[in-house]
């Protein structure tokens, strides 16, 4: 779907078209999925300590 469609999609699902509703539900659903089934990013202590504004130290051996 382009822009263009999507943006017809949400003004009529926002005037209470209820199929275009379903639309942007699904073109919701397809476009997060991937992100939904992706595991959290685990916390992992040291991997950088911050020392200052906009500067991280590495430690964890790489550039």
């Amino acid at each position: 779907m382009d822009d263009e469609q999507i943006d017809e999609l949400l003004k009529r699902a926002e005037a209470g078209d209820v199929h275009a509703q379903r639309r942007v539900d699904e073109w919701i659903a397809r476009a997060l999925g991937p992100l939904l089934t992706t595991p959290p990013i685990a916390d992992a202590p040291g991997q950088g300590i911050v020392v200052g504004y906009g500067q991280l130290e590495c430690c964890c051996g790489g550039a």
